[in-house]
């Protein structure tokens, strides 16, 4: 069963809000929706909280409502953890801390190069998705992103 619409949707907006008073560009109406966007589509918003498959192990399979996987987490965390206090955070963390994997979700568009879409859209988000948080096709399409994004954003 996934989270109730408003309430997630209202944890997501303060938590962003709250990180972005250590960094301005953590918040805004386009990261907000991708967020949004990509916990719809990974975790179909909050359904699972770890990656559902036979052959589940921790260091191959995403956790929390952003599935977020161990080498990406350890990786943020070296960037970013002491900047935006989860340094002493564990992966296991992701599975019952919504705030943390909120920030890890954001934080994984944010240490990419590429600015975020101009554009709010659903399939541009999508697209945008796609290529920097999944980046392959067995695990989702930018078509898929837009149905749970309307199915639980909108």
């Amino acid at each position: 069963m996934a989270f109730d619409k408003k309430q997630l949707k209202l944890v997501i907006y303060n938590t962003l809000i709250k990180y972005s008073a250590i960094e301005p560009r953590i918040y805004s109406k386009i990261a907000y929706k991708l967020v949004c966007g990509t916990i719809a589509r990974e975790s179909l918003w909050g359904t699972y909280l770890y990656q559902d498959s036979k052959r589940f192990t921790y260091e191959t399979h995403g956790l929390g409502i952003g599935q977020c996987e161990m080498p990406t987490f350890d990786w943020l965390k070296g960037l970013y953890g002491k900047k935006f206090g989860f340094s002493e955070s564990v992966y296991m963390d992701l599975i019952t801390d919504l705030d943390l994997a909120i920030l890890i979700c954001r934080l994984r568009y944010f240490a990419n190069s590429k600015p975020l879409p101009r554009d709010d859209h659903p399939l541009i988000l999508g697209k945008y998705w796609d290529e920097v948080y999944n980046g392959n096709p067995r695990y989702g399409t930018p078509e898929e992103f837009v149905e749970t994004y309307n199915k639980y954003v909108k």
